[in-house]
């Protein structure tokens, strides 16, 4: 699997870095709060048949692909091989010219995320996990130390949006803090 860094390094390189910030980007809302660019487009359709064939009869779910044929789900439904593609993640920031964006990869077996890669374009840095056996940061082994983990500590934010009705109201009967 070392082959997607490579490739998500060289659809940033050729298809989101060039239009960075930049009005040949031409952003567009494609439903309420969702931005999509010239850039998303061009790094799906670099990456999604590159990504088919690192694994034989494997397919790709690419979201721009998803947002023009919903259809394109129904692959999540196959107990096969399923590449999960964000080309361009972080849209809005991106066509705002600020950090943070990234392109990020996963590959699904039977329905199970089996690895996953996100690249930050910018810094060229590259997040990797591997389902039982780790996870990566520019190819050093990220551990962390659970002794130092304060559960009560965390905190968290959800996009509201994309959640459905019955799950939008568990979520803000279990929530301590105040909505929007």
């Amino acid at each position: 699997m070392e082959a997607v860094p490579a490739l998500l390094r060289q659809a940033a390189h050729d298809a989101v870095l060039p239009v960075f910030g930049m009005r040949e980007a031409r952003p567009e809302e494609k439903s309420p709060g969702e931005w999509v660019t010239t850039a998303d487009r061009a790094a799906e359709v670099f990456l999604a048949p590159r990504l088919a064939a690192l694994v034989p009869d494997s397919v790709v779910v690419g979201e721009e692909a998803a947002t023009s044929d919903p259809n394109v789900l129904d692959h999540l439904l196959t107990g096969g091989y399923v590449w999960l593609l964000d080309p361009l993640d972080g849209t809005a920031n991106f066509a705002s010219g600020v950090p943070p964006f990234s392109v990020m990869a996963a590959l699904l077996h039977r329905g199970q995320t089996i690895a996953s890669w996100m690249l930050d374009p910018l810094t060229g840095r590259v997040a990797a996990a591997q389902r039982g056996a780790g996870a990566w940061l520019d190819g050093e082994r990220v551990r962390a130390d659970p002794s130092e983990a304060d559960v009560s500590a965390l905190r968290g934010a959800v996009l509201r949006r994309f959640l459905p009705s019955v799950l939008l109201s568990h979520v803000e009967a279990s929530s301590g803090s105040s909505w929007n």
